[in-house]
């Protein structure tokens, strides 16, 4: 084993830390948010469901939440690849990114637009409005904290390299 190889398995040993410390601490803030909420008599006060885009702006209108909880309901495949559908990539070039069939790389987009959308208590039809509900999400959240949430950088999309390929090997 050469020095990179041990440099490049303690990066990613430690940005693994680093997300589990996330998720925990995205748990307990669950737990304990969902405690309050019964506790004051608000569990069921959901909005009722709506479509289209109206009812996208809504969501993101409803008071900017530091957290966006259906944030931290993604897994680390979710994240990158909802990274990549907010810098406009193509099924084709997600596809290509994780080494995974295009039905694959469909089903991930869809999958994520279906999470928000329970999350959210909306009907998220396509690309452009869950692009938009991420990008209020991210654009009110720090980097740190979006770190300890998904495992990545921000721009981990933007800056990504095959050297990415050791750093997060259950990526691919």
């Amino acid at each position: 084993m050469t020095v990179d190889d041990n440099s490049d398995s303690l990066s990613a040993l430690e940005q693994r830390i680093t997300y589990l410390e996330g998720k925990v601490d995205t748990l307990e803030k669950m737990v304990f948010s969902g405690l309050g909420r019964m506790a004051s008599g608000h569990a069921d006060d959901a909005p009722e469901p709506k479509g289209g885009l109206a009812q996208a702006a809504e969501v993101i209108n409803r008071g900017h939440r530091e957290d966006h909880l259906w944030v931290s309901g993604l897994t680390r495949n979710q994240h990158a690849t909802l990274q990549m559908i907010m810098n406009g990539a193509s099924d084709e070039k997600i596809a290509s990114r994780f080494n995974i069939s295009l039905s694959s790389a469909k089903s991930r987009a869809l999958q994520i637009r279906k999470r928000l959308g329970k999350a959210l208590d909306v009907d998220v039809r396509n690309r452009m409005q869950l692009v938009k509900i991420a990008e209020d999400a991210f654009a009110n959240m720090d980097e740190e904290r979006y770190f300890h949430i998904s495992g990545f950088k921000k721009d981990w999309d933007a800056k990504w390299s095959d050297k990415d390929r050791k750093v997060n090997p259950d990526l691919y």
